[in-house]
């Protein structure tokens, strides 16, 4: 129950974590099954009932398919009661099959919801600017800070002077309900010697778990427009990616010196 709070507490979050997360429940669901299904008199309508709770988790995952090109398990609260449910019903369902069929309640109002968040992912995310959301300042500071080795104080005074309108250079967030999952931020100079190159997308990054799903993109996209409102435009990126910022609209302009690099960066532009 606790294996996803703690992988997010500590950024440890993975693809392989979630997936592996999923695997386990589904193997803990079936050792119950092997052990409880030859000493249980199950009526025929328990199972099927628990027939329709698998037909409908198969359709979420051909849907997860068609519309992200990939397996999804959402973790969800009423799958995690799911599990604590079975686990707790194991030593009464000897003298009732009450206890299962209340687990095969939740189990399927879990399922469908299951579903409907796979149907509706992609629109269920917000992308933001920190100027729509204040109060997620000093979180948003921590969370630049996880994934990047610039100081979280750095981050706090940029961040600042975009609130308080004293630059038009912003910090952009995608959420999943109030959790950070992706960002990047509009700096004058990404720490590189083409200081004539101004401003500069920064620190983007995306969640691994949330990977492959155009959250980058979005983001990229959503700065680009703003900026361009504010009449700021071309806007420069600093990169060691090659073919990823050209989906995107970015084109590839020169070579660049990162400070403390002993290497050369590409630098991208977007009109």
């Amino acid at each position: 129950m606790l294996d996803g709070y703690l992988a997010r507490r500590l950024h440890a979050e993975s693809k392989a974590g979630a997936v592996l997360d999923s695997v386990a429940d589904i193997c803990f669901v079936a050792c119950c099954a092997i052990k409880l299904i030859p000493v249980l008199q199950i009526p025929a309508w328990l199972w099927i009932w628990a027939g329709v709770i698998v037909l409908i988790k198969l359709i979420n995952q051909v849907s997860a398919l068609a519309v992200h090109k990939r397996l999804c398990f959402p973790h969800t609260l009423a799958n995690k009661l799911t599990g604590l449910l079975l686990f707790l019903s194991v030593p009464m369902t000897i003298w009732s099959v009450i206890p299962i069929a209340i687990v095969a309640g939740v189990a399927t109002f879990a399922a469908i919801q299951e579903g409907h968040l796979i149907r509706t992912r992609k629109s269920a995310y917000s992308f933001i600017s920190l100027r729509d959301r204040p109060e997620l300042k000093n979180t948003a500071a921590a969370w630049f800070h996880s994934k990047w080795s610039a100081p979280e104080e750095a981050y706090l005074a940029c961040m600042d002077q975009y609130l308080n309108y004293q630059t038009e250079l912003g910090w952009y967030l995608c959420l999943d309900d109030d959790r950070i999952i992706g960002g990047l931020g509009v700096i004058e100079n990404d720490f590189h010697d083409r200081k004539d190159l101004t401003p500069n997308i920064c620190a983007v990054y995306t969640e691994e778990a949330y990977r492959g799903q155009g959250i980058a993109g979005r983001l990229l996209n959503q700065a680009v427009e703003d900026l361009r409102a504010r009449g700021i435009s071309p806007v420069y990126l600093l990169t060691d990616h090659t073919g990823f910022y050209e989906r995107y609209g970015w084109k590839f302009l020169c070579m660049a010196q990162g400070d403390s690099e002993s290497h050369l960066s590409r630098m991208y532009v977007h009109y």
